[in-house]
């Protein structure tokens, strides 16, 4: 892996500054910053960053530079880089939805689009670590030109994580299902939840449970609204398909027949199952 520059990261929050963490921890030199002064300084106060003045400082010093915002701004920015390209030779951004984003930065041979499944209770700066991508899935689009490719990928081992080749379109299909939906999920329980606070006996009963499956309805609106922007569809129709699972149990229960739950139960007892296997994924190129 490479030693000989800075790596810049735009964005300091969980992501971004668990990148500077991690990339300090493999040798690098790093910069940071964040149109959230607040919020670059209690980074740089975690060790992750040497803060730079300004969006340009950072552009201008850095040989690769992470893009760690909003799917929104990441998209802005490649467009940007499109017309004037920054001088570093690795760009490459940690976006929920890749298609959008390859797109935005179609012709610009330095970027590789990436996204790292890795997640902390805790978000923002407090919330970072250098081995929060450690054995976690790093997913790199194959459309990549190959030399940013090559490198994006050294960079991600570099962090302990595992990189796996995926197509934007394949990867937006599958994070629908096992991110953006359980994301709408937490917040539609949340509020639910929220119209009934004010009952003394429903918060005594609020136990582990619902407080685990409503932990993300905390997350930010500025982060998710881009998100559900661009992978709208694919989204909407996982949300069908769990309506539809739910309307059939509010169907059965309403006619008195629990029973009809049971095969449901199986499925989620065995996907629970799975899920808690250890597994290193081997992916076809396509």
């Amino acid at each position: 892996m490479e030693r000989d520059g800075p790596l810049g990261v735009v964005g300091t929050g969980l992501i971004g500054t668990s990148i500077g963490l991690a990339a300090r921890a493999a040798g690098l030199s790093t910069l940071g910053w964040d149109q959230d002064s607040a919020r670059l300084q209690a980074a740089a106060e975690r060790g992750a960053f040497e803060p730079a003045s300004d969006f340009h400082a950072l552009l201008t010093r850095s040989r690769i530079v992470a893009l760690a915002v909003p799917v929104t701004t990441i998209v802005q920015l490649l467009e940007r880089f499109r017309r004037t390209p920054p001088p570093a030779s690795l760009v490459f951004d940690v976006g929920s939805v890749k298609a959008p984003i390859v797109a935005a930065a179609e012709g610009f041979a330095p970027f590789a689009g990436t996204h790292p499944i890795a997640g902390a209770s805790t978000g923002g700066p407090a919330g970072a670590a250098a081995d929060l991508f450690r054995d976690r899935v790093w997913v790199v689009d194959t459309s990549a030109a190959p030399d940013a490719r090559a490198r994006v990928t050294a960079l991600v081992e570099a962090f302990g994580a595992r990189p796996i080749p995926m197509n934007a379109a394949v990867h937006d299909r599958a994070i629908a299902r096992t991110s953006h939906l359980p994301q709408l999920v937490a917040t539609a329980l949340a509020s639910l939840l929220e119209e009934s606070l004010a009952d003394p006996a429903t918060c005594a009963l609020c136990g582990p449970g619902i407080r685990s499956m409503t932990r993300l309805g905390s997350s930010p609106w500025s982060m998710w609204e881009g998100i559900f922007s661009y992978n709208g569809p694919p989204v909407a129709q996982e949300v069908r398909g769990l309506v539809h699972i739910l309307s059939e149990a509010a169907a059965a229960l309403e006619a008195g027949d629990p029973s009809a739950l049971a095969p449901r139960f199986r499925a989620a007892a065995e996907a629970v199952r799975r899920l808690a296997e250890p597994s290193t994924p081997e992916l076809e190129e396509k």
